[in-house]
């Protein structure tokens, strides 16, 4: 918005000048305005989930509850990124390669949990977190674990 102003047009330049501050501000706002309720979206939280009723194992062609059950648990932190899920004989836990948090969900994924236990295996998991009613799916393992959560 070049222009070639004279004295003549003094008051002109100015008002050009301040239209052109406003135009600014206002963009900066509209961005500020957008992207603020994303931020309150991935507010820090750290949550804890078990499920000690059933899994679900899934193939290519359908979901069965599991006749051998073994009680699933798991946990992520928005803030820190640490994950981890428990089942079997033992834990692998880590950071999250990627949370997602929107309104209402949370999802977290890892490929690279760490075993605590000798011998254990490095493993990926993912979980999806529902914000309103804190239900939640573990899948790991090969299998998928319907889970409670509490925020903490």
């Amino acid at each position: 918005m070049a222009r070639v102003m004279t004295r003549d047009h003094s008051e002109q330049r100015e008002t050009i000048v301040f239209g052109v501050i406003i135009m600014r501000n206002v963009q900066l706002a509209a961005i500020v305005i957008i992207l603020s309720p994303f931020d309150a979206f991935a507010a820090s939280g750290a949550y804890s989930c078990s499920n000690g009723e059933f899994e679900i194992r899934c193939n290519a062609y359908k979901c069965e509850s599991s006749e051998d059950f073994t009680p699933a648990g798991g946990g992520v932190d928005t803030g820190t990124k640490d994950m981890s899920v428990c089942a079997y004989s033992g834990c692998w836990e880590g950071k999250a390669d990627s949370i997602i948090a929107s309104e209402g969900h949370i999802i977290a994924d890892s490929d690279q949990l760490q075993g605590n236990n000798p011998g254990l295996q490095p493993t990926s998991a993912a979980i999806v977190i529902n914000r309103e009613t804190l239900g939640a799916t573990l899948n790991a393992f090969g299998f998928q674990s319907p889970m409670s959560c509490s925020l903490k």
